[in-house]
């Protein structure tokens, strides 16, 4: 066979072979397109905007979510779950629940710590992360997280009993829940004070638990103002003045919204005052008093909307608990000019006859608020130490001054 047969040979070879490599990739494509429409027909009503998990700021959601949740694992305790709580698209996938009665010897209640959520046509699919709590704390809680489904049309709710990652793609997951067998919910005004007592609680249970972890719950400024950044230091600090034997209760807490973040002012059965952040429910940072560090929208409450006697009232609570945890700096520096003389006339002679009038261990009984002759006003708290059964009363003469300011005068009697 000549060269010029052999070249015409190879050329119609080399054609065949592309033509069928062309076929071939046609084909592919072909098969990947209508790939790719199957593919945008299934998520076509997916926005941005509902494939985002948001985390949840509201706080009566977090009570009808431990609601149902407490609901559900006390069904299963019973025996009689019964296909009631469960989602019916984890029913026709399905899917077999993994938590049993046998996991849940000593249940107490469910607790809710992270929870975020997505939101399509009043469908609510919450992804809650929390523990169940076995025996108030006896025993070490059980790791349990789960979805839940709620339907503000009917106001009935269903149970995804463990997390699905990205279910909220699947599109019958938003189906309404309209079956007779599901149960209701129902939404709760919840009190500042119960939202108050449960941080409170959070808090002091990483403390009684763990305090290394109690740490992690403090304010990051708070932290470099009040400890610099020595955890050593918070130990110290909550041993000498939050040494209790049992969690204190909220008495009062005060609600402020901003944008960014939700400010609880809250005060304990001990008269304790706290800043407590919130970011997103459960996600919270802690300022063990509130005068260490400044927030913008507790100072624009105060020059908006606080009366005189208000101020006065807020102050001298700071006031006398700073005294109480021995932070003499704070309150030696609202001191008046013309008044400090004498055994007070620096820092160190305040600081010890501080330390012969100190309040530590000391609660207040009962206060009032008097104006002078010089249009000052006059804080009066009587206070008892339960530990020895004494008594003092303390007199904080006020002047308000600009914005926040404001200078005084102390005196500390026995009775």
């Amino acid at each position: 066979m000549n060269r010029k047969k052999i070249r015409i040979i190879l050329i119609i070879s080399i054609i065949i072979m592309s033509i069928t490599i062309a076929i071939i990739i046609t084909k592919l494509f072909k098969i990947y397109k209508n790939k790719a429409k199957e593919d945008i027909v299934e998520y076509s009503w997916v926005s941005e905007d509902n494939l985002k998990l948001q985390e949840l700021k509201n706080n009566s959601e977090y009570y009808v979510l431990k609601d149902c949740i407490d609901d559900f694992i006390l069904s299963v305790l019973n025996e009689n779950i019964n296909n009631t709580y469960l989602d019916e698209w984890y029913l026709n996938n399905n899917y077999q629940t993994k938590i049993t009665k046998n996991l849940l010897n000593g249940y107490t209640t469910y607790e809710p710590d992270k929870i975020q959520y997505i939101l399509k046509d009043n469908i609510y699919i919450y992804y809650v992360y929390g523990n169940i709590v076995i025996d108030e704390g006896s025993s070490p809680n059980i790791e349990y997280n789960l979805i839940v489904k709620l339907d503000y049309t009917t106001y009935k709710y269903s149970i995804i009993p463990e997390i699905i990652e990205n279910i909220h793609l699947e599109k019958e997951i938003f189906n309404k829940i309209t079956e007779e067998k599901y149960p209701s919910f129902n939404i709760k005004s919840i009190p500042n004070v119960q939202i108050g007592n449960r941080y409170i609680e959070k808090l002091f249970l990483e403390i009684f638990s763990n305090i290394d972890n109690s740490y992690e719950l403090i304010d990051e400024e708070y932290k470099e103002k009040k400890f610099s950044k020595d955890i050593e230091n918070y130990k110290k600090y909550i041993k000498n003045y939050f040494n209790y034997s049992v969690t204190p209760i909220a008495k009062d807490c005060k609600q402020f919204i901003t944008d960014d973040y939700t400010i609880f002012l809250v005060t304990d059965s001990y008269k304790n005052n706290y800043i407590i952040k919130e970011t997103s429910v459960n996600q919270i940072k802690v300022c063990l008093d509130r005068y260490t560090v400044p927030i913008e929208v507790i100072e624009q409450q105060y020059n908006e909307n606080y009366t005189d006697k208000d101020k006065v009232r807020f102050n001298a609570e700071n006031i006398i608990d700073s005294l109480r945890k021995e932070n003499y700096e704070y309150t030696y520096n609202h001191i008046s000019t013309e008044n400090k003389k004498d055994n007070i006339a620096t820092l160190e002679l305040y600081k010890s006859y501080m330390s012969k009038n100190s309040l530590k261990d000391f609660n207040i009984k009962s206060n009032n608020i008097k104006i002078n002759q010089e249009n000052n006003y006059i804080y009066t708290a009587y206070m008892n130490n339960a530990k020895n059964n004494t008594e003092k009363r303390i007199e904080i003469t006020m002047q308000l001054k600009e914005e926040t300011n404001f200078t005084i005068s102390i005196k500390i009697y026995d009775t």
